[in-house]
C-alpha cells in the first residue's frame, strides 16, 4: 500500500462524501432546508429541491465524515425530526435531532481482524493536529483506525522502548488507542507506528506501508505543545451571570417596561437587573469562591439578552455606564474573581451604525460590503431581505471577509482591555466565524494581556479551533451531556459515562482540557435541576461532576440555589435571593464542594485515574505528584459498598482522607480505601481541607 494512496484517501474523506436527504411532506410546503451540525444549523444555508406537487425535496451534498446532528426546516419556521431516519438523540436541551453517520466509502465493510488487510483512509495520526502532545513530561499518543481493523498498535521510536497503545472508545466509525510515552522533550523525538492485522503495517510521515519502513513522524518540543492556556483558567470556579436576571442594584435605570422580578420572563421582557447589583452582590460570590465571572453581553443592545448588538463601545445603559463596568471589574480583581466578557462577533443589530446606514442609503451605503444583502431596499422583516444569524431578522450577519469590518471588530478587545480590567472573552456562536478572523483576534487579544482567556461558543467538537493559532478554550457541552445522561436522565451507565468523559479528555490532551469550561447549566439549556425533574440528589451528584472533573467547572446563576427553568427563556429567571439561606442543601454542597476544589491542587490541576465504573457507581482519582482526590458517586436507589485501589504516589499506603461534603474521615490501608454510599450520593475525599491555595499575588 502506497504512501500515496493513503494521502489520496485521506484527502478523499476530508472532501467530503456525497449524501442525499429526502423530505416527503405529508402537506405541499412553499421551501424545506436542512439544517444540522454540518452547517452551523443554518436554516438558510442548504435549501432542498422540491419535486413538481413540492411534496418530495430532495439535496444532494457532501458532508464530511463523522457523526452529525440534523433537521429538517419546513416553510422557514418548523424544525421536524427527519420522519425517514429512526436514529434520534435528545441533545440535552430540550431539543430532539435526527442523527445520521457518514462514512468514507471503504469504511462500509470493516476489515476482519487477522485478513492482514488494513483500510488506507481508516488510519489516522496527525502529531501537528493534537495526536501527539506534551504535558508534564509525558507525550499523550492516539492513533485512530476503522473499528475491527487492527489487533494492537504500538509506538515505535528510533531510540528507546516501544510502547503497546491501548484501546479507546469506539463507534461505528472509528476506534482510538491511545498511550502515554515519558519523553523530556530536549530534543526531537522521532518515531513510527506499528499496526497488526495477521500482518504488520507501518506509518510514518508520508503514509502506510506493509513490512517497508516509512519516513517516520518527528516532532519538536514546540509542535508538541502549540496551546499553553493561562494558568489561572484550571485553578478557577467561574460563575456565569445573565445581568438582567442577577440583581437589581439601580432601579433608576430600569427601562419603562421592566416587570416583577418573578414573573415568569417571557422572550423580550426586562427584569431590571444590571450592574450595579453585580457590584453589591460581590460579596457573594467571593464568599462562594467562585474565582471568575462570565457575563453574558453588557454592551447596548434591544434586547433582554444582549446578543443583539447596537454599539460595542458602550455599556448598555439599562445596565450601568462604562465607568460603573470599569470599577465592577477592578473590584472584583480586589477580591481576586476575574472578569469575563460576552463577544458577539458574528452579528449585530439593525440599529448597529453600519446597518443602519444600510438600510437608509441602501446599493450607495458604504457599509454595503459589511453584510450581505440579497437585494434592495432593505426589509427588517421574516423572512430577511439579507443574511441574518438562524435567519432572525433582528441579527444580521457580518461579512469577515471585509478588512474594514474586521478593523472594527478587532477594535473592541483593545478598547475595553485598556480601559477595564478584562481577562477573556467568551465568543458567541464562535463556529459561525471564519478562523482567520479567530486567529487576527488572538494576536489581538494576546498582544494586550499574553495571560487573558479566549472561550468560543461551539457544542460539538473543537479541536479545530485549539491548535494554538485560535482559541484557548471552548464550552465543554459535551461533559453536560455526559452529565444529563449519566445522573439526571440515568439512560446510560457508568461504564458508558466514564468512556465518554475519557475519550473527551484525550481528544483535546491534558493541558487544554484542564481549561475547557465545564457546565451543567447555560442560557442556553434547561437547568440541571429540571432536568433532573426536581430531584435535588441527582442535581448535587450533578455538581459533584462538574467541581471535580478535568476542566473550569462554570456555575450558571442560581443553579447552586436550586432554581428550575425549562428551555430558553424560562431559564432565565431572576435570580432567588431568597433562597440564600441556611438549610439549603444545594447551596451547602455547593459551597462545600467548591472549597474543596480552591483547596485541592489535584482537583484543579490533576490527572483522572479510574477507579470503578459499573452501573449506578463512578469513582475515579485525580493524581498531581503526591496530592490525591478521590471522588465516588452513587447515582442507584439503594447504599453501595465500593472497595477502591487508591493509585500511588497520589497517598501513601496508609493515609486518612476527609469527604469535603459530610467532613467525616475515611482511612486507606494498604492503598484500599473502604467507601459506603447512600442512594443518590457522592464523596469527594482529599487529604484535608486547607485554605485558599491561590498564590499570594492573587489574595486582595
Amino acid at each position: 500500500m502506497t504512501a500515496l494512496l493513503l494521502s489520496l484517501a485521506l484527502a478523499g474523506v476530508a472532501q467530503g462524501v456525497l449524501h442525499e436527504f429526502v423530505y416527503e411532506a405529508q402537506q405541499p410546503a412553499s421551501s424545506v432546508s436542512v439544517a444540522g451540525t454540518f452547517n452551523g444549523w443554518s436554516p438558510t444555508a442548504d435549501p432542498m429541491r422540491p419535486n413538481a406537487e413540492r411534496r418530495r425535496w430532495t439535496l444532494r451534498i457532501e458532508l464530511p465524515a463523522g457523526r452529525h446532528a440534523y433537521k429538517f426546516v419546513v416553510d422557514g419556521s418548523r424544525w421536524i425530526v427527519d420522519p425517514g431516519n429512526r436514529r434520534t438523540e435528545d441533545d440535552g436541551a430540550g431539543n430532539v435531532n435526527s442523527i445520521l453517520t457518514v462514512l468514507p466509502p471503504d469504511y462500509a465493510k470493516p476489515a476482519r481482524t487477522g485478513d492482514g488487510r488494513i483500510t488506507a483512509s481508516g488510519v489516522s495520526h496527525q502529531p501537528d493536529r493534537g495526536d501527539a502532545v506534551w504535558d508534564r513530561g509525558r507525550l499523550f499518543l492516539t492513533v485512530r483506525t476503522r473499528p475491527g481493523d487492527v489487533r494492537s498498535v504500538r509506538f515505535v521510536p528510533e531510540a528507546g522502548p516501544s510502547v503497546a497503545l491501548s484501546r479507546g472508545e469506539a463507534d461505528e466509525f472509528q476506534a482510538v488507542w491511545k498511550g502515554l510515552v515519558r519523553w523530556d522533550a530536549r530534543r526531537p523525538l522521532r518515531y513510527r507506528i506499528r499496526l497488526e492485522d495477521g500482518k504488520d503495517w507501518w506509518l510514518g510521515r508520508r503514509g502506510l506501508l506493509e513490512a517497508d519502513l516509512p519516513e517516520p513522524f518527528e516532532i519538536r518540543p514546540e509542535q508538541a505543545a502549540p496551546l499553553v492556556p493561562p494558568a489561572w483558567v484550571e485553578k478557577s470556579v467561574f460563575y456565569q451571570i445573565f445581568p438582567d436576571r442577577f440583581a437589581n442594584g439601580d432601579p433608576s435605570n430600569d427601562p419603562p417596561t421592566v416587570g416583577p422580578w418573578d414573573a415568569k420572563p417571557k422572550w423580550y421582557t426586562f427584569l431590571g437587573g444590571d450592574l450595579a447589583g453585580v457590584l453589591q452582590k460581590s460579596g457573594y460570590l467571593a464568599g462562594l469562591g467562585v474565582r471568575a465571572v462570565y457575563l453574558n453581553p453588557v454592551f447596548v443592545s434591544p434586547s433582554a439578552h444582549g446578543y443583539e448588538t447596537t454599539d460595542y463601545l458602550r455599556i448598555e445603559p439599562r445596565l450601568g455606564t462604562n465607568e460603573l463596568f470599569v470599577r465592577l471589574a477592578r473590584e472584583l480583581r480586589a477580591k481576586s474573581v476575574r472578569t469575563v466578557l460576552d463577544g458577539v462577533f458574528n452579528h449585530t443589530s439593525v440599529d448597529f451604525f453600519a446597518f443602519r446606514d444600510l438600510r437608509e442609503n441602501g446599493e450607495r451605503s458604504r457599509y454595503r460590503s459589511w453584510y450581505t444583502p440579497h437585494s434592495f431596499p432593505i426589509r427588517v422583516q421574516n423572512p430577511p431581505n439579507y443574511h441574518a444569524w438562524f435567519n432572525f431578522p433582528s441579527m444580521p450577519k457580518l461579512n469577515h471577509a471585509d478588512p474594514d469590518v474586521q478593523a472594527y471588530l478587532l477594535g473592541v478587545p483593545k478598547f475595553w482591555m485598556s480601559r477595564a480590567d478584562v481577562a477573556g472573552w467568551r465568543l458567541d456562536v464562535a463556529d459561525e466565524v471564519p478562523d482567520d478572523f479567530w486567529r487576527a483576534f488572538r494576536r489581538t487579544v494576546k498582544a494586550l494581556d499574553p495571560q487573558a482567556w479566549i472561550v468560543g461558543e461551539v457544542w460539538g467538537d473543537a479541536k479545530r479551533w485549539l491548535g494554538g493559532d485560535q482559541w484557548d478554550s471552548a464550552m465543554n457541552y459535551p461533559f453536560r451531556d455526559v452529565a444529563v445522561r449519566f445522573l439526571a436522565q440515568r439512560s446510560e451507565p457508568a461504564e458508558r459515562a466514564w468512556a465518554r468523559l475519557e475519550a473527551l479528555y484525550w481528544r483535546y490532551g491534558p493541558t487544554v482540557s484542564r481549561n475547557l469550561l465545564n457546565l451543567l447549566s447555560s442560557h442556553d439549556t434547561p437547568r440541571f435541576l429540571t432536568v433532573c425533574g426536581g430531584d435535588r440528589s441527582l442535581a448535587s451528584l450533578g455538581a459533584t461532576l462538574l467541581l471535580t472533573w478535568v476542566g473550569a467547572p462554570s456555575v450558571y446563576y442560581g443553579d447552586e440555589l436550586g432554581m428550575e427553568g425549562g428551555p430558553d427563556p424560562d431559564n432565565r429567571r431572576g435570580m432567588r435571593w431568597d433562597l440564600v439561606r441556611d438549610g439549603n442543601d444545594l447551596l451547602a454542597c455547593y459551597r462545600s464542594l467548591i472549597a474543596a476544589r480552591n483547596a485541592s491542587r489535584a482537583l484543579q490541576s490533576g490527572d483522572p485515574v479510574l477507579l470503578l465504573a459499573r452501573g449506578d457507581l463512578l469513582a475515579f482519582a485525580r493524581v498531581l505528584d503526591n496530592d490525591l482526590a478521590v471522588v465516588a458517586l452513587n447515582r442507584g436507589d439503594r447504599p453501595a459498598d465500593l472497595r477502591l485501589r487508591i493509585p500511588r504516589p497520589g497517598v501513601s499506603s496508609t493515609a486518612t482522607l476527609t469527604d469535603a461534603l459530610t467532613g467525616q474521615s475515611r482511612t486507606v490501608r494498604r492503598g484500599v480505601l473502604d467507601l459506603t454510599l447512600p442512594a443518590r450520593s457522592s464523596a469527594v475525599l482529599i487529604p484535608a481541607l486547607g485554605d485558599d491555595p491561590a498564590p499570594q499575588s492573587e489574595r486582595p
